[in-house]
């Protein structure tokens, strides 16, 4: 994540005590409510509504899925599609764990996300950057790159 990253984040958003170091969401002008169990709440301006739970899961509901971009495509070990009717279904295996789920219809309206230890940021229209696996043991975290900087 580059210094600027860090400190618009900080800035908006600052970390709970009890919110996991594992996983980051970041949502440009959203509201953050923190909760007492260590999980939060990150709602956009177009109603967009991650929630994060104190172990690092994502769950997130959006208008709309209109592009995902992924930062790094060298850390992608596995990509599973299905499609069921009017929806398609992606699931994203990472380097270092992280599982990026994501449901759209096949207009491109929205429908959910389900993430664990994932860095991921959402931009205007529909477009979801997701910078790969969360920092685990090894220290080691995904960054966000200026090219995600849309």
């Amino acid at each position: 994540m580059k210094e600027d990253d860090r400190n618009l984040s900080q800035a908006t958003h600052p970390p709970s005590a009890a919110a996991p170091r594992m996983t980051f969401v970041n949502l440009p002008n959203s509201i953050r409510t923190d909760f007492p169990d260590g999980s939060y709440l990150v709602e956009g301006p177009e109603g967009d509504k991650y929630l994060v739970s104190e172990s690092g899961n994502i769950s997130a509901t959006l208008v709309e899925i209109r592009r995902v971009q992924i930062d790094d495509l060298s850390q992608v070990l596995r990509h599973e599609i299905v499609r069921v009717h009017e929806t398609v279904s992606h699931t994203l295996h990472f380097a270092g764990g992280g599982v990026f789920s994501f449901l759209h219809h096949r207009d491109g309206r929205g429908m959910s996300i389900q993430a664990n230890r994932m860095l991921c940021r959402t931009l205007p229209s529909g477009v979801i950057i997701v910078c790969g696996t969360a920092a685990g043991d090894n220290g080691r975290e995904a960054k966000f790159s200026p090219q995600a900087e849309g």
